[in-house]
C-alpha cells in the first residue's frame, strides 16, 4: 500500500537575516502555497511557534545569541515543538556541520544562498521522506 503524505502546509522560518526571512518567505508562499510565518532570533522563534504550530522549521545555524543549535534544543524542551522536524538553512559549510545538525535532531541541511524555487523542491522532498508527514 502506498505511503499517504499530509500536505506540507504550514513552515516557521528562523533566521537573524531580514534579507532571507523576505526571499525566503516570498519564496514559500508564492512558489510553494505555503503559509509562512517568519522570526529573527530563537527567542521569537519560541514565542511565534506555539500559536502558529508549524509542520517545518526552517532554521538559521548561525544566529547572534541563541544560534541555531540552541534554538533547536530549546524546540526540542517545548511539548508542542519537540516533534516538528527542522531543517537547517545556513551558510555555513564547515567541515562536520551537516553531522553535527543531524546529530543534535534536524532532519537536513540546505545551503544558504538558495534558488527560490529549489528551495520549495527540496523542502517538498524533504517533507515526503519525514515520518511527521505520513498520515
Amino acid at each position: 500500500m502506498p505511503k499517504i503524505i499530509t500536505p506540507l502546509k504550514r513552515i516557521l522560518q528562523i533566521d537573524d537575516d531580514e534579507d532571507i526571512l523576505i526571499v525566503g518567505q516570498t519564496a514559500l508562499q508564492g512558489y510553494g502555497g505555503f503559509e509562512v510565518r517568519i522570526a529573527q532570533s530563537g527567542g521569537e522563534a519560541l514565542k511565534v511557534a506555539g500559536d502558529f504550530a508549524p509542520q517545518l522549521i526552517l532554521l538559521d545555524w548561525m544566529m547572534p545569541g541563541m544560534d541555531g543549535l540552541a534554538t533547536l534544543r530549546a524546540l526540542q524542551q517545548a511539548p508542542t515543538l519537540a516533534q516538528v522536524p527542522v531543517v537547517y538553512l545556513t551558510a555555513a559549510v564547515s567541515p562536520g556541520l551537516r553531522e553535527a545538525a543531524l546529530a543534535a535532531g534536524a532532519i537536513d541541511v540546505l545551503i544558504k544562498p538558495f534558488v527560490p524555487r529549489q528551495l520549495v523542491a527540496d523542502l517538498n522532498r524533504i517533507w515526503a521522506g519525514c515520518p511527521a508527514s505520513a498520515a
